[in-house]
């Protein structure tokens, strides 16, 4: 009789009790209300009947192009529609968690292991409250993901197409644009700006009630206008909760200039890699004038990366570089080495075979012993020794991160807005950014370069 693992057996019942939690989640759900989806259908129903979505109630908040999407749904009878809306959602948030778990950990985790992660985050509250809201942000997080891998297989066309609709669902991803320019890949930017300006004209020709200069008001007035309502994460409300309005939304200018300039200097000379892509939204999310806290679960990409898991590291800590002027053709060592690793494990095989034809790049540091000694057998990846007493720490800090950002008070009124508790999503946040900083800077000794 076959003996059953102690850990097949726990990961069984931690799956069967995240099973019966999230039950009760999809029951929420599909049994809501989805008060967010109502008013996105709401400013589509406005706009069919020829008012103008942005100054009606309820109010249009994102780009005019998206009113597309939500037209099409007024074929189906609302309950339909509100059905298919959730399992929208709830599919784009499994497929968006597949792609980052593949790209972000560098390998691929087993059916039971990756059931669990799902039903463990269902239980978080910005997913459940997104989902039983009806929020847009899941697509939006698709959207982030089909971008980061588009970019990573070089299919610039698709990445440019994709970050388009991805702005035109919620504006502030619009500052992914620096990101391109960070990594020096402006080759979607021709598609990002055919595809924005030309979804949001077609609209403005068929309606004519100017729906785009409308949006843009909405715009500057959002930018001025800060919330210190509890559920808004941003450093725009901690600084109103401390400060007074005039003097909230001068610190707040400060600090949004100070994360951006930190942001751009710790990422210069970087490529594209997991670890800067999870800087640039975070900083999204802290400077936003607004960002709830059921937009946080777009952090999920940046815990991944910060994981301090060692299988497959060799392979993560790969680098790339494509400049015959910098780089050296491969030692037969490195050939090897990629041939052997990348070919199984690798999810950037594409990008390294592309590579190899060219014969520019190169490996980090713990590549470097490209022999054993004289009679050692066949050369091997020489791989570094655990940084055991920093692991702890980091642990520590991560799920420090964790609890402060999927927390949420039952009775926010009973804190006075000063006080630490009352902020704790946005505290959460700050100390995400600071781990994203220190792991730049430790790579940024070992080398020059950045992991992908």
């Amino acid at each position: 009789m076959p003996k059953i693992k102690p850990l097949s057996t726990i990961l069984a019942f931690t799956i069967i009790f995240l099973a019966i939690l999230s039950l009760k989640t999809l029951n929420t759900a599909y049994h809501s209300h989805l008060q967010d989806f109502s008013y996105y259908m709401g400013a589509a129903e406005n706009l069919l009947e020829g008012k103008n979505p942005y100054y009606t109630d309820p109010t249009q908040v994102y780009p005019p192009a998206s009113l597309f999407l939500f037209i099409a749904f007024h074929a189906l009878s609302v309950p339909e529609a509100k059905f298919l809306w959730t399992t929208i959602s709830l599919l784009s948030f499994i497929l968006a968690l597949r792609i980052f778990i593949k790209y972000f950990l560098g390998k691929s985790i087993s059916i039971p292991i990756f059931l669990a992660i799902i039903l463990f985050l269902l239980q978080t509250f910005p997913v459940k409250y997104a989902l039983a809201q009806g929020q847009i942000n899941f697509l939006v997080f698709l959207g982030l993901a089909l971008f980061f891998r588009f970019i990573s297989q070089n299919r610039n066309h698709l990445a440019g197409l994709t970050l388009s609709l991805i702005v035109i669902l919620k504006f502030n991803p619009i500052f992914l644009l620096l990101y391109l320019l960070i990594i020096k890949n402006t080759k979607p930017l021709l598609a990002f700006f055919f595809y924005l300006i030309a979804f949001n004209l077609l609209i403005e020709l068929i309606f004519q009630i100017g729906l785009n200069k409308s949006f843009l008001h909405s715009i500057i007035n959002m930018s001025s206008n800060y919330s210190g309502y509890y559920y808004n994460t941003s450093l725009a409300a901690l600084s109103i909760r401390l400060l007074h309005q005039p003097f909230a939304r001068f610190l707040n200018l400060i600090l949004t200039g100070i994360f951006w300039l930190s942001t751009l200097l710790i990422s210069h000379k970087r490529s594209h890699n997991p670890l800067t892509f999870s800087l640039f939204i975070t900083t999204i999310l802290l400077t936003s004038p607004i960002t709830w806290q059921h937009y946080l679960f777009w952090t999920i990409p940046a815990f991944l990366t910060l994981l301090p898991l060692q299988k497959h590291r060799a392979t993560r800590s790969l680098l790339l570089r494509a400049n015959p002027k910098t780089q050296p053709e491969p030692t037969p060592f490195e050939t090897r080495a990629v041939t052997r690793i990348g070919r199984d494990r690798c999810p950037f095989w594409s990008r390294l075979c592309k590579a190899k034809k060219h014969g520019f790049y190169v490996l980090e540091k713990f590549f470097a012993a490209h022999q054993k000694p004289a009679g050692a057998g066949r050369t091997d990846v020489v791989r570094p020794k655990r940084d055991s007493a920093k692991r702890p720490l980091l642990i520590t800090l991560l799920t420090t991160s964790f609890l402060l950002i999927n927390f949420n008070l039952k009775n926010p009124q009973s804190l006075p807005m000063e006080h630490p508790l009352y902020s704790h999503a946005t505290l959460g946040l700050l100390l995400l950014y600071l781990l994203l900083v220190f792991k730049h800077q430790r790579i940024g000794r070992q080398s020059h370069q950045s992991i992908v």
